[in-house]
């Protein structure tokens, strides 16, 4: 595959999956990265494990070929989701400035890869995490962007500079500093049984205040909702559901709107975390919630717009 974009390094965090390995390493190849990074956690203690681990190696030797650059490291043990994966990402970025992060139960496609590169030259040094999946598929605003408190890890990219910020432990985090109110629940859930990177990366960002951007329509896509997922065990509606493609001609465009911004967060609140439509509403900030009457048709574009606004004409005006 030849792409402009394709001096872009990325890293693939595997385990114990062969058959999603394979369908996130197709991704990610017919997205044109050529330097590849791949580290696999080591095996549990029992031959089981042993075994898929090792299927998972050979389906990495069977696409040695495709890519200029390929660096493996193979974990002995098994550290686990947290320190599996943290371990991996500082391999990664002692040896990159900047790249894509790909999980084994992810594909990524040709747009993410540009939506990246184009923020990338952006050189906003507030920016810390780039979303590369969305909630929304936002028609007519493919060049946009906004910013955001939620990132997702469903296909990412960050820099070295700030990877190396990220605060591992609950008592290194100032809770004063986490302002979004689904943030500080994240942090008053953490205790010394979690098994999870992700919560401390997101919490990292928030108390530095640091931006994360997310496209308005999903360029990646999370096929993982099964029984072998560490975290999510249930069939979502969020599952295969495919990257669109994007023709990305020149840098996305991005006019800075509180509203615009307020607005996506809170349509995240509601569709993602399940926030009734009040609350919606009363997450947005006072003077946000009375200029937004004004603009509201500026959001139409946004998926399921309309439904949310008559929900809303129907509390205010009961027939």
């Amino acid at each position: 595959m030849n792409s402009v974009y394709s001096d872009l390094p990325a890293l693939l965090i595997a385990y114990n999956r062969p058959e999603k390995t394979r369908r996130a390493l197709d991704s990610i190849w017919a997205s044109g990265i050529k330097e590849l990074y791949i580290s696999i956690d080591g095996p549990k203690n029992n031959q089981q494990d042993r075994l898929l681990t090792n299927q998972v190696f050979k389906v990495i030797q069977e696409n040695n070929s495709r890519f200029e650059t390929l660096k493996v490291q193979i974990g002995k043990e098994n550290l686990g989701c947290k320190q599996g994966c943290l371990q991996a990402l500082n391999w990664f970025f002692s040896q990159v400035d900047f790249g894509i992060i790909v999980e084994d139960d992810v594909e990524i496609s040709t747009s993410f890869v540009e939506f990246v590169s184009s923020i990338a030259r952006l050189k906003d040094d507030a920016i810390w995490h780039v979303n590369g999946w969305s909630l929304f598929d936002i028609r007519n605003c493919q060049d946009a962007y906004v910013s955001t408190s939620y990132g997702h890890v469903w296909g990412w990219a960050t820099w070295a500079k700030k990877w190396e910020k990220i605060k591992v432990e609950k008592s290194e985090i100032d809770q004063n500093l986490i302002r979004t109110p689904y943030l500080s629940g994240i942090w008053h859930s953490i205790d010394e049984w979690t098994d999870t990177w992700d919560y401390f990366w997101l919490l990292s960002i928030e108390a530095s205040q640091g931006t994360i951007i997310s496209p308005q329509t999903r360029l990646t896509t999370n096929f993982g909702f099964d029984s072998q997922a560490t975290h999510k065990r249930l069939k979502s509606w969020k599952q295969d559901r495919s990257p669109i493609k994007v023709e990305f001609k020149v840098t996305p465009k991005h006019e800075p709107s509180l509203i615009l911004d307020q607005l996506f967060d809170s349509l995240y609140l509601r569709d993602f975390r399940g926030l009734s439509i009040l609350g919606i509403f009363s997450s947005l900030k006072f003077r946000s919630f009375c200029y937004l009457f004004g603009k509201i048709a500026v959001y139409f574009c946004y998926e399921k717009i309309v439904r949310v606004y008559l929900k809303l004409k129907s509390l205010l005006f009961p027939s």
